[in-house]
């Protein structure tokens, strides 16, 4: 599962007076580090530890 790390705004850009931010959600998924637009995301949810269940295949 993706872990979250950060929503912050994008950085490596240089700031302009009239210039529009991009608002990311940063996450880490294997060795990768990717990036969407806060404008995309719907909704942000944990992860919970899984639970057995008995018999279950």
């Amino acid at each position: 599962m993706a872990e979250i790390t950060s929503l912050h705004q994008h950085a490596s850009a240089p700031v302009l007076a009239n210039a529009k931010r991009l608002e990311v959600v940063t996450f880490t998924l294997g060795e990768e580090e990717y990036g969407i637009d806060i404008q995309k995301v719907q909704e942000l949810r944990g992860y919970d530890a899984v639970t057995r269940i008995a018999n279950a295949p």
